[in-house]
Parts: structure tokens; sequence; C-alpha cells
């Protein structure tokens, strides 16, 4: 699992539980969706429960993100939280994560997890977000800034989020604060 991913998701403070096939698994048990434990380990994200405790005891009920055969779920509910952080609405982030109000809404009361891409766009803000929070100093300094007009970035950081040429611009540009090249 990659840092920027597992920053993005502590920035959300969801639990996270990494599930990845067995490495000796036969094909035709992959392809029936069966899962282990790599090497007997989770990485859980604001638990101090053993891995081995967890896997034994069934203590695990709610997974918030998972990442299985490679692809992302995460709850519906991580979209507020996200929302929250960034002191906007949860239009907001929608529209910058590209998803639907109708879509979402019926994922919400369907409680399905966004997956794939759907899941990808509201990390790629998570992640921007918590790098700004980090270089800023706190949420709403780094809120404020995101919600900004930039001239240097041409409209406001949050706004560039919706893209990832637009949010490697926002990394660039926090990079250059962080380092104090404001030219």
């Amino acid at each position: 699992m990659s840092e920027r991913l597992t920053q993005a998701i502590a920035y959300l403070g969801l639990d996270m539980v990494v599930i990845n096939p067995p490495k000796a698994a036969s094909s035709k048990a992959k392809a029936r969706g069966s899962l282990a434990w790599e090497d007997n380990t989770a990485a859980i994200l604001g638990h101090s429960l053993a891995p081995n405790h967890l896997a034994s005891s069934g203590e695990i009920h709610v997974v918030s993100v998972r990442r299985v055969h490679g692809n992302t779920s995460l709850k519906y509910k991580a979209v507020h939280r996200l929302a929250e952080k960034l002191h906007v609405s949860d239009k907001r982030v929608l529209e910058i994560s590209s998803i639907s109000e109708w879509s979402f809404q019926r994922w919400s009361k369907d409680e399905t997890p966004l997956e794939g891409d759907v899941a990808d766009r509201v990390l790629r803000v998570a992640r921007i977000s918590a790098e700004a929070e980090r270089v800023l100093g706190n949420e709403d300094r780094a809120s404020a800034w995101l919600s900004a007009s930039h001239p240097v970035l041409g409209d406001t950081p949050l706004s560039l989020l919706s893209t990832d040429a637009g949010a490697r611009e926002v990394e660039d540009e926090l990079t250059r604060i962080e380092w104090g090249d404001f030219a």
C-alpha cells in the first residue's frame, strides 16, 4: 500500500484493512474470491490490536477502506468526512470528485461502497488535502488555502483537484510553499 494512500485514509479518520489473495492460491481459489491475510498481517490505522488477534477474534466488523485484488473500496460516508474536514458541503466534494448526486444518493441508500475510479477520485482529494494540512500547519489554514482563488494556479486549488493534472499543479504549489519558493 502506498504511503500516499495511507496518508489520505488517515486524513479521513477511517479504519483500513489490507486484504490480499494468498500467494500460493490457485487460480480457481482466486476466481472464487478466496481471501487470506497476507503473511497473517493486516494494516489497521487507529488500532493497536495485534494482527493475529484480529484475524482470530473476528473483532473487525466494519471495514471503511479495503483493497482487494488491487481495487479500492471506500465507504460512502468518507465523502461526508472529507466535506467536514474541508469545511465545504458534501455536494462540493461530489462535484470535485465527478460523482453525480443521484448516483451518490442511491449508493448511500443502498449502503453501497464507492469503488474503483470513484473511490480513487475521493481519495485524491483527501490525499492533497492532507498534504495541504501538513504543509500549512492545520486544518483551518489548509481549508482556507484550498478554497481561495490563486493567481498562480488560475483557480481555487480545490477546483483543480477534479483532474490528475490539476492535482499535480496543486501538489507542485504546495511543494513551492513548503520550500519557500513563491516565485
